[in-house]
C-alpha cells in the first residue's frame, strides 16, 4: 500500500490536482517579465504616459519596484480573457472607449501575454519528472488545473516532460468555470470517477485552495513562495509545504502498527514509525512559526503584543550584528509561555537544545530568571537572583541579551523586520539537528 506524505502528515489520495504556476514552475519567472512587456507594448500603443502604465501594474497586480507579482491579484489569480477584461476597463478610464480599448489589447498586451512560453521562462521547482513517476508508479492519478491557456500550459507541460504523467487538464480558456467554482474539480471527477474526498489540490493561491474546498476534496495543499502568502494560505490550507519536493510516496504495509505495548513492537512496526517520524520532523520549523504566530492571542496589557515583542527582540539582534544563531533564539525565547509560564525558558532552551549551541540555549533557559532584575523588587523578590550564576561563562551573555534584546523589546514605535525576514534564518537553523547528543 502506497501512501502521500505532505511535511509530516500522510493521506491516503487517489488524484492530486497541482495548480501550474507557482506550484510546478516559477510564477515571477513567467508572468513577471510578460506583464512588464505587455504593458510597456501597450503603453506605447496609446499616450505612452507613465500614469498609465502606474494604473496598470496597480490594477493587474504587479510591483514594478520589486518586479513581482502581487500576493493574490489578479495577475496571480484570474484568465488570460479576465486580465483583458481588466485592461480594457483601465484604458476606459483614460478616454478610450471599449471597441478601440479591446482592439489595442488584443493586438499587444493579449498577443505578448499569451505568447507560448520560451524555455528560458520555465523554471521547474523541483524534480518534476521524477516526482511524477514516484506519484504514478504509487497509483495516484495526476491532474492540472490553471487559469493559463491550454495551448501554453501544453507547451509547458512538454517542456518540463511531464505531459504524458497528467491524465486530465483543465484549463483558462475552456467552457468550465474558472477558480475558485468547484466545476474543474466536479469535471475531473466525473471524467475518472475519483470522488473528491479521494483527492488533494495543491495550489499557491487562495483560488486554488477555495476550489478544493468548494468541492470537498479530502486535501488541500497551500505551497509557499509562488503567488500566494503564509497570512492568507494557511486559513485555507490543512497543510502548508516550501514546494512540492516535500510531497513523498511511502510504501507500507499497515495502516498502524501491530502492537498495544511497546514491548511487543518487531522491527516492522519500528521501521514503519521510523519513516513517519522523519517526515514528521521535517515540519518543525512550521510548527514553530505556527507557535510564534500564537503569541499574537497571548495575555495582554504591554503596549506591544508577545508576538511583536518577539520580532522587536529578533529585530534588534540582527541590526545588532548577532549570528543567524542567536537572532532565531531571540525571535522564539517566548514561545513556551502558554504552555509553561512558570518555565517557558527551560521548555524553549530544550526544544533548541539539538538545533543550537549550548551558550544559545543556556541564555533561552535562564532568561527569565535574568529578566527578573528589572521588576522582582517591585514585588519584594530578589532582584540580583541571576547573581547565582555570576560566575558562569554565560552570565555576562545572558545579561547583555536581556538588557539589548528583551527588557526594551515592548516599543509599538519600534520597526520591526517582517516574520518573512526571518522564516528562511528559523528553516536554515532547524534543518539538522547539529548539536543532537551533545551534553
Amino acid at each position: 500500500m502506497a501512501e502521500l506524505l505532505v511535511n509530516g502528515h500522510t493521506f491516503d489520495i487517489e488524484l492530486i490536482v497541482f495548480d501550474k504556476d507557482g506550484v510546478l514552475i516559477d510564477f515571477d519567472k513567467l508572468w513577471g517579465k510578460r506583464v512588464q512587456s505587455a504593458v510597456a507594448a501597450l503603453v506605447q500603443r496609446c499616450d505612452g504616459s507613465v500614469g498609465l502604465q502606474i494604473a496598470l501594474y496597480r490594477s493587474l497586480g504587479f510591483d514594478p519596484k520589486t518586479k513581482q507579482v502581487v500576493a493574490d491579484s489578479p495577475l496571480a489569480m484570474a484568465s488570460n480573457a479576465e486580465l483583458e477584461a481588466i485592461v480594457a476597463s483601465v484604458l476606459g478610464h483614460y478616454g478610450l472607449d471599449r471597441p478601440n480599448a479591446e482592439r489595442l489589447v488584443g493586438e499587444s498586451f493579449a498577443r505578448l501575454m499569451g505568447a507560448p512560453p520560451e524555455a528560458e521562462e520555465i523554471q521547474p521547482l523541483g524534480d518534476l519528472p521524477g516526482l511524477f513517476a514516484q506519484l504514478g508508479r504509487a497509483g495516484i492519478h495526476l491532474a492540472v488545473v490553471t487559469s493559463d491557456d491550454r495551448s501554453s500550459t501544453r507547451a509547458t507541460l512538454d517542456r518540463l516532460a511531464v505531459a504524458q504523467s497528467v491524465a486530465l487538464l483543465v484549463c483558462g480558456d475552456d467552457s468550465i468555470p474558472n477558480k475558485p467554482a468547484p466545476d474543474a474539480i466536479r469535471h475531473i471527477s466525473t471524467q475518472t470517477g475519483v470522488d473528491p474526498a479521494d483527492m488533494m489540490v495543491v495550489g499557491d493561491t487562495i483560488n486554488d485552495l477555495l476550489m478544493g474546498i468548494a468541492a470537498g476534496v479530502g486535501c488541500c495543499v497551500g505551497v509557499l513562495g509562488g503567488a500566494g502568502d503564509r497570512s492568507t494560505l494557511s486559513a485555507y490550507a490543512d497543510v502548508l509545504v516550501e514546494s512540492i519536493e516535500e510531497l513523498s510516496v511511502v510504501e507500507v504495509d499497515m495502516d498502524t502498527v501491530s502492537f498495544t505495548r511497546m514491548a511487543d513492537g518487531t522491527k516492522e512496526d519500528y521501521e514503519f514509525f521510523q519513516k513517519l517520524e522523519e517526515e514528521f520532523i521535517k515540519g518543525l520549523p512550521d510548527r514553530l512559526l505556527a507557535a510564534l504566530n500564537e503569541l499574537k492571542h497571548s495575555f495582554s496589557g504591554y503596549k506591544v503584543t508577545r508576538y511583536e515583542h518577539s520580532l522587536q527582540s529578533a529585530s534588534r539582534a540582527y541590526r545588532y550584528g548577532e549570528s543567524e544563531e542567536l537572532v532565531v533564539a531571540a525571535l522564539l525565547h517566548d514561545i513556551g509561555d502558554a504552555l509553561a509560564p512558570y518555565s517557558h525558558g527551560e521548555m524553549v532552551a530544550a526544544i533548541l537544545k539539538p538545533f543550537m549551541s549550548e551558550k544559545s540555549c543556556w541564555i533561552v533557559k535562564y532568561h527569565g530568571l535574568f529578566q527578573m532584575y528589572y521588576y522582582a523588587h517591585h514585588f519584594g523578590g530578589d532582584r540580583n537572583a541571576r547573581d547565582r550564576y555570576r560566575d558562569h561563562e554565560y552570565y555576562q551573555a545572558t545579561v547583555d541579551f536581556c538588557e539589548m534584546y528583551d527588557q526594551n523589546c515592548f516599543d509599538p514605535d519600534y520597526e520591526s523586520l517582517p516574520i518573512e525576514f526571518f522564516e528562511p534564518m528559523v528553516r536554515r537553523i532547524f534543518s539538522e539537528p547539529r548539536y543532537l547528543g551533545s551534553g
